[in-house]
């Protein structure tokens, strides 16, 4: 009976351990590589547009429109793949930033294109450092923080693990000095 309720103990205290760990991987682990994904492409897109807004050559920003679109395809995706998987109250709350940081960035980018188009140096001077740089700044800043919420849940679930673990842990040696006692 012993030996039973150790086994029970352990494959019981095996399958808290393996739920934790799933959970930890596949909830916060594939959000934050997803969220971590997401920053990298806006980053690179940032990046295109500062150049083809304060490139003096047109043929820049022709060159670079098909590449900024194909990325915003592929942020699009990601993003809306973070938007099903999140659920918790305080993530949704991030997203909600996400959104509103994403339409201040394109109504900048815009205002951008606008100048660039317009090819008034200092008016695209002023844009891309008054509207485009805050609004780029603030739309990363807020996918960083949405990263930073799923590192910390992942950190929360390591710690759990490592409760269950001790626990199991104890709880074995506990029977076992049972046993050995009975």
């Amino acid at each position: 009976l012993l030996t039973l309720a150790g086994s029970g103990i352990g494959i019981w205290s095996l399958a808290k351990v393996t739920g934790a760990t799933h959970e930890a991987i596949q909830q916060n682990g594939v959000s934050e590589r997803l969220v971590v994904d997401a920053y990298r492409l806006q980053a690179i897109n940032a990046e295109r547009y500062k150049a083809m807004a304060l490139s003096s050559e047109p043929e820049v920003g022709e060159i670079l429109a098909a590449d900024i679109q194909a990325t915003e395809k592929q942020y699009s995706a990601l993003m809306q793949q973070v938007d099903q998987r999140l659920k918790s109250e305080p993530d949704r709350a991030l997203l909600a930033q996400i959104e509103t940081a994403g339409t201040s960035f394109k109504a900048a980018v815009k205002e951008l294109i606008a100048a660039r188009d317009s090819g008034l140096t200092e008016r695209i001077r002023n844009v891309y450092s008054q509207r485009f740089q805050p609004g780029s700044a603030a739309l990363l800043a807020a996918v960083s923080r949405l990263a930073q919420a799923q590192r910390d849940a992942m950190d929360a679930a390591d710690a759990r693990i490592d409760g269950l673990s001790a626990s199991a842990r104890l709880a074995l040696v506990a029977e076992g000095l049972l046993a050995v006692m009975v």
